[in-house]
Formats: C-alpha cells, sequence, structure tokens
C-alpha cells in the first residue's frame, strides 16, 4: 500500500488563500478551518483541489466565494444529514455542501458534529457512491431511436452525469432537443 503524499506547505497555502479573500468571507472560512480542527485534531490540512482536510482520506475542503462561504464534505453521499444543512452539491456523485452568506449561519456543535461523522465514515471505509444513472425516458428515446444507447452506456459516469443533467435541466423543450442533438453528435465520434 502506498503512503499518501500530502503538500509540505498546505497550511501556508491555505492562511495565504483565505487571507486574500474579503472580511466577511475571511471570517467564515477560519471559523469553518478551526472547527473542521475542533471536531477532528489530528486532522492533516492539505492541498488538492484547494484547501482539503485530511483523516483516513479527504475529509472536507473550505472555501470562500465572492459572496459565501463553504463546506464540502468529499463523502457527504453517505452521510445521514440529521439537521438537514447539505443545501448544495446533490448533482454529484460523492460530495455535498454547506453554503453559508453570513457567519451567524455558521453553528459550531452542528459543523463539528457534520465534521466527526465525516472522518467517522472515513475510518470505517465507507466511501461507496451510487455510480447508476438514470436515463430519463425522452432521452432514452431519442437514444434508441439513433442506435446510440449502447455507445452512450459505455461511456464513464461523469460523462454520463453531465448529459443527463444538461438535458434534465433544460426548461423549453427546444432546448432539451438542441441538447440532445449535441449529445447524439459527441456520441457519434465515439
Amino acid at each position: 500500500m502506498s503512503k499518501v503524499k500530502h503538500v509540505a506547505n498546505a497550511s501556508i497555502l491555505i492562511t495565504a488563500a483565505f487571507a486574500k479573500m474579503p472580511e466577511p468571507i475571511q471570517a467564515m472560512v477560519n471559523k469553518l478551518r478551526a472547527l473542521v480542527h475542533q471536531a477532528e485534531p489530528s486532522m492533516i490540512e492539505d492541498w488538492k483541489w484547494g484547501p482539503n482536510f485530511y483523516c483516513n482520506g479527504m475529509v472536507c475542503n473550505v472555501w470562500g466565494f465572492k459572496k459565501h462561504a463553504s463546506i464540502v464534505f468529499f463523502n457527504g453521499v453517505n452521510m445521514q444529514d440529521k439537521l438537514g444543512l447539505f443545501n448544495a452539491g446533490e448533482a454529484n456523485s460523492k460530495m455535498r455542501t454547506i453554503k453559508f452568506n453570513h457567519i451567524n449561519e455558521i453553528k459550531d456543535k452542528d459543523i463539528i458534529a457534520y465534521v466527526k461523522e465525516a472522518v467517522k465514515l472515513n475510518k470505517a471505509g465507507e466511501t461507496k457512491a451510487d455510480k447508476d444513472i438514470e436515463i430519463p425516458a425522452a432521452l432514452k428515446t431519442i437514444l434508441t431511436k439513433n442506435k446510440l444507447l449502447a455507445v452512450f452506456n459505455k461511456q464513464n459516469f461523469t460523462f454520463k452525469k453531465e448529459a443527463v443533467l444538461a438535458f434534465t435541466s433544460a426548461k423549453q423543450e427546444a432546448t432539451k432537443l438542441r441538447r440532445a442533438e449535441k449529445l447524439l453528435l459527441q456520441l457519434q465520434t465515439l
């Protein structure tokens, strides 16, 4: 089994990145960072796709944006979300996100509980995610009619997920059809 390599200066990178954020966001990300360490003192700060926190695998990521901060749980799909805090990331196969618009929304005991649950899942090795994609009937009909359903089914999870999401997120039928046509062209080249 190979040893996991961590970015040696990750804590410095995280501190520098957070320091560049506007003050209300900076306060939120620093609070989230402190809560992650309070929940699990052995947490390792790392840098992969930005700041992340590692304990028997990647546990979570904390980041700030223009108008909000978020904590992303890499194995959120397997978390219970007892408090109903996850408010983003449902389209992702594994991750779940909690977005905060104001520091007062961050409840210490809730974040600590979620981090502890995520660490517990990592330690137990529970990292499986549902890799089945349900193809909407209308899209399945189009793929079948064009003899490309088998080609579609052979594609990787992310490709299928993004194609289905593009199709289902269209509000107008004309948009759905344009997106289906684009998908058919892609599949014909594979």
